[in-house]
């Protein structure tokens, strides 16, 4: 009985989510105070889970949006890539910086690839240059980190920007992901010094 209010509890939990996702995404489509589609596409799939109407207009949300902002193209037409990859090796870690989009569409299959081909025991997923991640996307952040964990691996996300780290936030994968953010790291490591100096000078 306390097992299934509990997993009521939490379907309530989740559909007042969708809802407020979706809701903010209608009203960021129309009023520019609100990434409106991540927030749409988002809410969509959480109620995805509920409604069939959700499951059609994710699709066909993804299938437009796949369209309009997977590709771009440069000054000579030619067709760039929306999410650009580099990587660092070292023995124990390999940092994958990615900048761009990490959206529903080719590049995001690149990304997964490219992340779990990787033989170090970590991977760090540099997202200081992100500046749009939806439902696709986060779904696969969560796919190679559960894959990572059945490898007895690790992945971290390091520094994502203002609006990924919102996203992950209200999305409560933050209890999930490992987050990196290197400004504090450097701060409290400057702050360890200065207080190891100080002992030293007092003794």
């Amino acid at each position: 009985m306390l097992q299934y209010e509990i997993k009521l509890a939490t379907t309530h939990v989740s559909l007042v989510t969708g809802w407020l996702l979706t809701i903010g995404g209608i009203i960021g489509l129309v009023l520019p105070i609100l990434p409106g589609l991540p927030f749409l596409l988002l809410g969509l799939a959480i109620l995805s889970e509920r409604y069939g109407w959700a499951q059609w207009v994710t699709t066909w949300l993804h299938s437009l949006f796949h369209r309009s902002s997977g590709t771009s193209k440069d000054g000579k037409g030619r067709r760039t890539s929306m999410l650009q990859l580099a990587t660092q090796h070292s023995d124990e870690v390999t940092t994958i910086w990615c900048k761009g989009r990490i959206v529903l569409g080719d590049d995001l299959h690149r990304l997964m690839v490219v992340a779990l081909s990787q033989n170090t025991p970590g991977v760090i997923l540099d997202l200081s240059s992100v500046n749009l991640i939806d439902a696709a996307g986060l779904g696969a952040l969560v796919d190679v980190h559960k894959r990572f964990q059945c490898a007895d691996k690790k992945m971290e996300l390091r520094d994502p920007t203002r609006f990924v780290a919102h996203v992950v936030r209200i999305t409560r994968l933050d209890r999930l992901f490992h987050i990196l953010r290197t400004r504090e790291l450097v701060v409290s490591r400057i702050m360890v010094a200065s207080m190891g100096q100080g002992r030293s000078t007092s003794s």
